[in-house]
Order: structure tokens, then sequence, then C-alpha cells
């Protein structure tokens, strides 16, 4: 499996705790922030989605339906105002992105 199904972002990566990059939006409001956080959430589900449909079986399509679905609730739980739960999902979600990306 590429990853657990957790409640904060590390959790995603098997970690306890994620320390994102720098801020690499430093000079960007917070507004355009969540933007980028919505869209990676999107890419991430695109993932999941593709592997949904390429599942050989209902098991397995299960089991990437109930990431697509944390992904949409971590995003609903997520204060579009918390400017640094928005970059620890960011980076931890690109970083999920890349190792389903990489996986076969």
């Amino acid at each position: 499996m590429i990853m657990s199904i957790g409640g904060h972002p590390a959790t995603l990566l098997g970690r306890s705790s994620v320390t994102p990059e720098p801020d690499p939006f430093e000079n960007t409001d917070t507004a355009m922030v969540y933007d980028i956080f919505a869209e990676t959430g999107n890419q991430l589900i695109g993932r999941y989605m593709a592997r949904y449909y390429a599942a050989e079986d209902a098991a397995e399509r299960d089991k990437w339906w109930q990431l697509v679905l944390k992904i949409r609730d971590d995003r609903r739980a997520v204060d579009p105002h918390d400017r640094q739960a928005l970059l620890e999902h960011i980076s931890a979600w690109k970083q999920v992105i890349a190792e389903v990306a990489a996986a076969p």
C-alpha cells in the first residue's frame, strides 16, 4: 500500500509530523494558498481515481475510494484561514502525489 489513511497529513506518510518547506508562498495571500491547497487535493484525488478505475477487484477499488473520501474530508476540515495547516497539507499531498505517481 502506498500510504495509510490518517487524520493529519503527516499520518498520510507514516510520520508523526510534517515539517513543511519554508513558506514557498511567503509573498502570496492566504486566499491564493487556499486555492493551491484545493488544487493539490484535486490532483491527489485524480491520481487515486486513476488507480480506482484501474483496480482489478472491488476490494482494491474500495481502498482507493476510501482514500478519495479521506482527502475530501481533510479538505473540508482545514480552516481556510489557517495558513500553516494549508502549507502542511500541500507539502504532504505533494509527497503522496509523487509516491503514487512513482508506484507501479
